[in-house]
């Protein structure tokens, strides 16, 4: 409207329509309007802020103090005692201790995770606000997922770390959609952020040169507009990363209590080729195990989880912390995979498809477990079981991420290299991809929680489908 009458005045000028008295009328309702403008686009602003800052305070009300799972519990007895081991990520447990001493409790990280979740819809809603969009706010139907709503009142650490880089992400869109540079304080925060959810889930590292690689894209520095320069600092980045976290896990836990938990998933492997070869193929200080027998071995085996050969009273399997029976693990595996390569993906195959396929976790147990005197109350939502039971098996797994990826390369095919929306989309199905099939060598089971982040940008993916017009406009 502003810039029309600008025209208007200008083309008045010089047809000479109007006569300088009505000219000098126009400037003073330029002005009006233009603060009228600013004041309204301040007001939708802040009735935005207070919005989201009244669904962070109910969301704590709601699943105060948070709801703890009993892997949660052993992290949060390491965080009362602040004796820590890598079991748990040790850089979290390490965080929780400080806060708990705040705040005795889990309730400051649940106030953190919501704040995190909260401030990444903010920042989306806002973008699609600044683009024109009237209907910026279906963003937060994203809040009522069921899979969202109930992973989001838990402490894990799979919910920390797509926490942490989900927030990333959602600023790095905006910059994409707005075509700003982040601030270099904000930058500065985004890269502590990755570092913390690098250190929280040891696969993280695999996705972080993804994510690094955008933001990297939306700063003020002129040296990354060369893709080269991009994808070697953003590997070199996601290097430090790696190695820092080692570092800060040398300092925080002590030699004797480290856990070599990466040899569990190694384990299963072995199983798993063992029962589809019916050949036993461990390392011998496995077989010499007293509660070791093949026929356990056999008869425990399925394909989505590893945890009855470990947690069993007389596990089938076992864990050890000696660097010579780990390095014969390690040989072992390498060359078991090798033999049986169709055996290997057969096994890993079986995995990732009940991994995919998987619904949540029953989460209504977790709402009584309790620790300490602190009692994790049922909270507002009872019955939150009941809510996912509303809901459709595929809605609730991982399926309808697939038609979605579909949908987007046939999107991304008709748009130009330089657009926006083409490196939104790049960046949200990099991040999706990669984190598939790391987990496709990595996991150890079919928990749905691993892929919570790949979740929540496909439901990102789909918001972007659906403003697509929108978000190639300039902003307002």
């Amino acid at each position: 409207m502003l810039q029309a009458l600008e025209t208007f005045k200008n083309n008045a000028l010089k047809e000479k329509v109007i006569d300088m008295n009505e000219l000098k009328e126009i400037p003073e309702f330029l002005k009006a309007s233009k603060e009228t403008h600013v004041f309204r686009k301040n007001l939708s602003h802040s009735k935005l802020v207070i919005f989201c800052l009244s669904c962070w305070a109910i969301n704590l009300s709601l699943f105060w103090p948070g709801i703890l799972s009993p892997d949660s519990v052993g992290q949060f007895e390491q965080a009362k005692s602040a004796v820590f081991t890598n079991h748990h990520p040790a850089l979290m447990t390490f965080i929780w201790s400080l806060l708990h001493k705040l705040v005795p409790g889990p309730g400051l990280f649940l106030a953190c995770h919501q704040a995190l979740w909260w401030g990444a819809l903010f920042t989306i809603a806002l973008t699609l606000l600044q683009k024109g969009s009237k209907r910026y706010y279906f963003v937060f139907l994203l809040a009522l997922w069921p899979t969202f709503l109930g992973y989001n009142a838990l402490i894990w650490k799979d919910v920390s770390f797509s926490l942490s880089y989900f927030f990333v992400i959602s600023l790095v869109l905006r910059g994409f959609f707005l075509k700003r540079s982040l601030k270099n304080s904000i930058f500065l925060s985004c890269l502590l952020l990755l570092f913390y959810g690098t250190g929280v889930k040891y696969q993280a590292v695999y996705v972080l040169p993804v994510v690094v690689y955008f933001l990297l894209q939306v700063t003020s520095f002129k040296v990354f507009q060369k893709k080269i320069v991009l994808l070697l600092t953003s590997l070199v980045i996601s290097m430090l990363f790696y190695h820092g976290n080692k570092v800060v896990d040398s300092i925080l836990v002590p030699p004797s209590l480290q856990s070599n938990s990466w040899q569990m998933a190694r384990l299963y492997d072995l199983a798993g080729i063992s029962y589809f070869t019916n050949k036993a193929l461990l390392p011998d200080y496995i077989k010499k195990s007293p509660t070791y027998s093949f026929k356990k071995l056999h008869m425990l085996y399925n394909s989505k989880n590893v945890d009855p050969y470990l947690y069993d009273a007389s596990p089938a399997l076992k864990t050890t912390q000696d660097d010579a029976e780990l390095k014969e693990l390690w040989s072992y595996w390498k060359q078991t995979v090798y033999d049986y390569k169709f055996e290997y993906f057969l096994h890993r195959s079986y995995l990732w498809l009940n991994l995919i396929s998987q619904k949540p976790q029953d989460i209504s147990h977790y709402l009584k477990v309790s620790t300490d005197n602190l009692v994790f109350k049922d909270s507002a939502l009872p019955s939150l079981q009941l809510y996912f039971d509303l809901f459709p098996l595929w809605l609730l797994n991982f399926f309808w991420v697939f038609p979605i990826l579909v949908l987007t390369r046939l999107v991304i095919g008709s748009l130009t290299s330089d657009d926006p929306l083409k490196s939104a989309i790049s960046l949200l199905k990099g991040v999706i991809l990669s984190q598939l099939l790391i987990y496709f060598f990595l996991s150890m089971a079919s928990d749905l929680r691993y892929v919570f982040l790949s979740n929540l940008c496909g439901a990102l993916l789909g918001i972007t489908l659906i403003f697509k017009d929108t978000l190639t406009v300039k902003p307002c």
